[in-house]
């Protein structure tokens, strides 16, 4: 009669889900939050996501619409996780999102308390050896795993594409169990996972006699096990005032984000936040398997156009070497922020630069220090934004003459009354040495057109 009824409600809830399908896509995760702002505005669903519609959405989050603590609250939720060897809970049960399973027949409706959802943070590859144990012996615990790995929306996710287990209890004892580790009747094999995979396990009390239930991981040789989740934000930006709302993402998603500009589940709005450099904070999961993390998101004026407002330049004479230093200041207003900043010397002798990365400072007065190699020649300095061709400064200058020794010593006569020994001259006490030049050198330059003492 069990499996007749799932059957059913299966059916029911699959034409469910299709007829629930939107038009428009929304820039939320489907959780139980966006299924209550659509159902209650189907411009929401039919026209356009529009600030009325995310304005209701977080302020369903907000209210604890998505459910938090004990058993994980109403709908799916990412609160709830096991990260310390042995038996975990007791967790209680809570209203469930839409049905995601192939075996699970929500028979009491997604409406009644009769569900959880813990999600695991895999640290150690193996089997993943899991009994759920209910308070009650006389009841019937259905459950299904999911690997909801590198998933943005964790509970978006959930579905038959990525379920990778599910155990219809084939005996209403009160347990269920993946793997065979455990004394529990209802059991199947346990699926396999990775370090570093995401789980997300749904459990249904389907006798609706359960009050609680524990969880717990086998620690047998080759099982899998769990660890704290890693709340490690993805850097983003910088962002122009006028770009289009993003979600931020985490290694592990499903957390609440808080800051400027930032919706409670991530979506970062650069017109709400304003101009400015905003610390963004994540948190996710629940003492003692909690994590949280921050970053700065920075966010330019890209109304005005930018601008390369100060500029100076000098140029030092010709060093040894034959070479000189082009060194000066410049300062920018509403720079792009990505890219480089680029000094580019030119003269008759080449191109020479120096470039500065971001994070780039509005107002700031940056120093610039080239070596060019002297020949006299005009030349220019040329300050300019890869990422913005538009926003550019030149300066002219006059490069030093070249300053290198271009004397030709000549050729010389030796003579001496000493004895050679190959390419040594021996001399005794009394011996002479005479080099005479033979007057074929040639002076250097200066010597001939020696600078101006100005």
């Amino acid at each position: 009669m069990k499996k007749i009824l799932l059957l059913i409600v299966f059916l029911y809830f699959g034409i469910s889900a299709l007829n629930a399908q939107c038009a428009v896509v929304a820039p939320v995760p489907n959780d139980n939050c966006y299924q209550t702002t659509i159902a209650a505005d189907n411009w929401c669903c039919d026209v356009a996501w529009d600030a009325i519609c995310q304005g209701a959405y977080d302020n369903c989050v907000a209210t604890g619409g998505n459910g938090g603590g004990g058993g994980g609250g109403a709908g799916c939720n990412t609160n709830i996780s096991i990260c310390t060897p042995g038996v975990a809970g007791p967790f209680t049960f809570a209203p469930a999102s839409p049905n995601p399973s192939s075996c699970l027949d929500y028979w009491n409706g997604a409406a009644a308390p009769n569900y959880a959802y813990i999600i695991l943070y895999i640290t150690q590859s193996g089997n993943l050896n899991l009994l759920i144990d209910g308070d009650q012996a006389n009841g019937c615990l259905d459950v299904s795993i999911f690997d909801i790995t590198g998933q943005a929306d964790p509970c978006g996710s959930l579905g038959l594409g990525t379920e990778i287990g599910c155990n219809y209890a084939s005996d209403c004892d009160g347990c269920n169990e993946f793997g065979s580790n455990f004394p529990c009747a209802s059991e199947v094999p346990a699926p396999f996972v990775n370090a570093g995979d995401v789980v997300m396990i749904l459990v249904e009390d389907w006798s609706d006699v359960m009050t609680n239930f524990t969880l717990e991981l086998s620690n047998a040789p080759g099982s899998a096990q769990t660890g704290p989740p890693d709340a490690t934000i993805n850097p983003v930006g910088p962002f122009c005032d006028t770009d289009a709302p993003v979600q931020l993402t985490a290694v592990d998603n499903g957390g609440t984000w808080t800051g400027p500009g930032v919706s409670p589940t991530g979506v970062f709005d650069p017109a709400a936040a304003g101009i400015g450099t905003f610390t963004i904070d994540y948190d996710i999961g629940s003492a003692p398997c909690d994590a949280s993390s921050s970053t700065t998101i920075t966010v330019n004026d890209c109304t005005s156009p930018c601008l390369i407002d100060y500029v100076f330049t000098n140029t030092d004479p010709c060093d040894p070497g034959n070479t000189f230093q082009q060194s000066g200041e410049f300062s920018f207003i509403n720079n792009p922020g990505t890219g480089q900043f680029v000094v580019e010397v030119t003269n008759g002798s080449g191109t020479f630069t120096q470039t500065f990365n971001p994070p780039f400072v509005d107002g700031n007065v940056y120093t610039y220090d080239i070596t060019v190699t002297s020949d006299g020649s005009p030349g220019t300095v040329t300050y300019y934004f890869t990422d913005d061709p538009g926003c550019t400064q030149t300066q002219n200058f006059t490069s030093p003459p070249p300053c290198d020794c271009a004397a030709d010593v000549g050729t010389y006569t030796v003579s001496t009354p000493g004895s050679v020994a190959g390419n040594d001259i021996v001399l005794c006490f009394g011996d002479v040495l005479d080099i005479t030049p033979n007057g074929d050198w040639t002076p250097p330059g200066e010597a001939i057109a020696p600078p101006s003492p100005d």
